[in-house]
């Protein structure tokens, strides 16, 4: 109900939401329960309006040097990470 509250209120400004999932280390991948990323999704699709979702652990742009820990990313991690979403971004 938040979500759907929130897109109510994005609408009503003309913003498109974008959600994005920083990556996560492939071992941490690992053991994230399929039916909670399933879950997600349902719920993004349910959600009213349009709705960009953007999840980052779906590329191979990220290896396991990119991260001080199983879930966060280090120095150069985040700069890469940056580096991207301002790409992806640029001109939106």
């Amino acid at each position: 109900e938040i979500m759907k509250d929130y897109m109510h209120l994005l609408q009503l400004h003309n913003v498109t939401p974008v959600i994005t999932i920083a990556p996560f280390s492939r071992a941490y991948n690992k053991h994230i329960n399929p039916e909670c990323k399933e879950a997600v999704w349902e719920m993004l699709e349910r959600l009213p309006g349009e709705v960009h979702f953007i999840d980052f652990n779906e590329s191979d742009y990220f290896d396991d040097e990119d991260f001080m820990d199983t879930d966060y990313l280090g120095l150069d991690g985040a700069i890469k990470f940056s580096y991207l979403l301002n790409e992806i971004f640029k001109g939106a």
